[in-house]
């Protein structure tokens, strides 16, 4: 009932705000409010997503370590036995997670 009063002399969006807001809104102010609402968005999902990066780097480093590690490993074996016969080859994990090959080759 009220906002059929209302609607009467603004119109029926404007008149449903009036009834959210308790008070009319121009254009201007109506896409500021939006911008502001927008930019606030935009900087709560950035923080959450640096947040989000921050917390999974440490276990991504630590994968991509042991990959390059493992290429490294498979790039010296194939050198080796390009090099000549593979007579003896021996794999360590160093205390600090890296690893140390040996490769004897015969050439």
């Amino acid at each position: 009932m009220i906002s059929a009063l209302i609607f009467r002399s603004t119109g029926r969006l404007t008149a449903n705000e009036l009834m959210m807001t308790g008070r009319l809104l121009s254009a201007t102010e109506a896409q500021n409010q939006l911008k502001n609402a927008e930019v606030a968005v935009q900087e709560r999902l950035a923080s959450q997503a640096t947040a989000a990066l921050t917390a999974a780097e440490p276990d991504v480093r630590t994968r991509l370590g042991e990959v390059i590690q493992r290429v490294y490993v498979e790039a010296l074996k194939r050198k080796a036995a390009q090099l000549g016969q593979v007579t003896g080859m021996q794999e360590t994990t160093l205390p600090n997670g890296e690893r140390e090959v040996t490769i004897k080759v015969r050439t």
